[in-house]
């Protein structure tokens, strides 16, 4: 029955670690975005301030 145990608690966490992993990959993917755009309004004076980029 350990034996079992144990084994269902390292599926678990492997699975818990693989969700964190690609939640934590999605936040850096936005976080580069957020930097790109950044960048690129500060290094476009001719764009329209006016404008909303983000719809």
């Amino acid at each position: 029955m350990t034996v079992v145990t144990t084994m269902m608690t390292v599926v678990l966490s492997f699975r818990w670690d693989n969700r964190t992993n690609q939640h934590n990959q999605r936040n850096r993917a936005e976080q580069q975005m957020t930097n790109l755009h950044g960048t690129l309004l500060k290094n476009s004076p001719d764009i329209n301030p006016d404008i909303d980029l983000d719809g």
